[in-house]
């Protein structure tokens, strides 16, 4: 169902290809392409950086072994303070009746607010990490 128009179009593409000398690329052509490649690569290379810098982590293990040094050498017996006015004991979970019998002291509920805490910071700081890694 070719038309006329289609066939005209169709014989003079043909003639043009016909008369038209066919080019070839340079010779050294596929290595300048390939070099030029590895140059773009070699400028978009992540690096790696970690997220907490070592700094950070010498840091939180020098005061952490401090910490315990002090503790282990003798801290002050534990006195009327501002964790004092902090109650977390009268947390309850009224449908977990299982758990009723279990006790935490007030060290170990302590523990667990902070870590619940560190977590709520941590997940946006790494949401936007990988958003911004992912931008480049």
């Amino acid at each position: 169902m070719k038309t006329e128009k289609d066939k005209e179009l169709e014989q003079l593409v043909q003639k043009f290809m016909e008369n038209s000398q066919k080019e070839s690329p340079s010779f050294e052509f596929t290595s300048k392409v390939m070099e030029e490649i590895e140059q773009l690569s070699e400028v978009k290379r992540i690096t790696y950086k970690p997220l907490v810098p070592k700094a950070v982590w010498w840091m939180l293990s020098v005061g952490l072994g401090l910490l315990v040094l002090y503790i282990a050498l003798g801290a002050p017996a534990q006195g009327e303070g501002w964790s004092s006015y902090i109650s977390l004991e009268q947390i309850k979970i009224p449908k977990w009746n299982a758990f009723s019998g279990i006790k935490f002291s007030q060290t170990t509920m302590y523990g667990m607010v902070m870590l619940a805490l560190m977590v709520m910071v941590q997940i946006p700081l790494l949401k936007h990490y990988f958003n911004s890694r992912l931008k480049l």
